[in-house]
């Protein structure tokens, strides 16, 4: 994601591997990993206990969670760093409060925290591919989440993802290189964990944002409980839309139920051969990605989305000198974006794309 969003900081970050001095603060960067540190232990030691915690066993787990985190981490902050803990204490425990609501309606199970990708012990084998030079390149990581479903001799595999902030999944920004992180994680799953997932299918991928961004308006309405959003793309399965939200209250998947029950058309929706026509494009980006480094394509050309570019943001834009709006690119793709023929039909005769 970061070589399409910008192949010079890129090869800043991960190549040179530049890293700019922060301070020792409760900064975004430092608050989504405290966060991602409390839902993943929180969990993992409330094991199957986890939909069933009453709220102030919940708020007590939530806060030696992040005592801990802070003790090993930050030792010595301040009162202010103190009070800002406290007050992501209480965001959290809310967001886990949903989790609860989620786990207990869902038939979707937490079955892995902090996956790793790659060559280690315990690790799921990575993505390998060849370039048509004949060199190889791997994709690596660490999933967050690794939900299952168990039916009908299958094990359905669902990625999920804490975001601090908005996150806005589309298939167009997908098609040019950014989205698809927890996409690549999904089919690495289905194609190489066969020996620890029986018949393994590629369910979807959720992202959850953990500090949803409070609308204008009064105080009672602030001190309501969140309303979180949830955005991904999910296999468009009977079984998988009622395994995530078995009463089709659209609370726990990111669209929308008729009245009768049914999920509306949405593209948040894939079919198998949706799915593997992304996969596909996403190996290609990759071996395009890999040719593109050996041939030293380093060259600053941030991908400008609708919500920013990329250099507003950016650590490294005092060393590359860009000037806004000179030598940028913008997220493009074609109509129907990785839409099979027999998906638009469908679409088009329910009348509703």
């Amino acid at each position: 994601e970061q070589y399409y969003r910008c192949r010079f900081s890129y090869f800043l970050q991960y190549v040179l591997r530049i890293r700019p001095r922060r301070r020792a603060e409760l900064s975004p960067l430092e608050s989504g990993s405290l966060v991602h540190y409390i839902l993943e232990h929180v969990m993992r030691r409330a094991g199957a206990e986890f939909p069933r915690l009453a709220p102030e066993e919940l708020a007590r787990l939530a806060g030696e969670v992040a005592d801990q985190y802070v003790a090993e981490n930050m030792p010595a902050a301040g009162r202010r760093f103190a009070y800002l803990v406290e007050r992501l204490k209480r965001g959290v425990t809310r967001l886990l409060a949903y989790l609860q609501a989620e786990q207990a309606q869902s038939l979707f199970h937490p079955a892995a925290f902090e996956q790793e990708i790659g060559t280690g012990e315990g690790a799921v084998p990575p993505l390998t591919l060849r370039t048509p030079e004949g060199r190889t390149v791997q994709v690596q990581g660490k999933i967050d989440r690794v939900d299952v479903m168990e039916r009908e001799g299958r094990t359905y595999l669902r990625v999920v993802d804490y975001k601090t902030g908005n996150k806005a999944f589309s298939l167009d920004e997908v098609y040019c290189g950014l989205n698809t992180q927890m996409l690549l994680y999904l089919f690495t799953l289905r194609s190489n964990a066969a020996q620890v997932y029986k018949n393994p299918v590629a369910a979807g991928v959720l992202y959850l944002a953990g500090d949803p961004v409070l609308k204008t308006g009064s105080r009672a309405e602030a001190a309501a409980a969140p309303v979180y959003k949830v955005d991904g793309l999910v296999l468009n399965d009977e079984l998988v839309v009622r395994g995530m939200d078995r009463d089709a209250t659209g609370m726990f998947v990111p669209f929308a139920f008729g009245k009768d029950g049914a999920p509306r058309a949405s593209a948040k929706l894939a079919s198998l051969e949706k799915l593997g026509n992304i996969e596909k494009h996403l190996d290609a980006l990759v071996v395009e990605m890999a040719r593109g480094l050996y041939a030293g394509e380093i060259d600053a050309v941030p991908l400008r989305t609708a919500a920013h570019c990329p250099c507003d943001v950016c650590d490294y834009r005092p060393v590359c000198l860009h000037e806004d709006g000179r030598g940028e690119t913008s997220v493009q793709a074609p109509k129907d974006v990785f839409e099979t023929r027999a998906d638009a039909c469908k679409a088009q005769g329910e009348g509703n794309i």
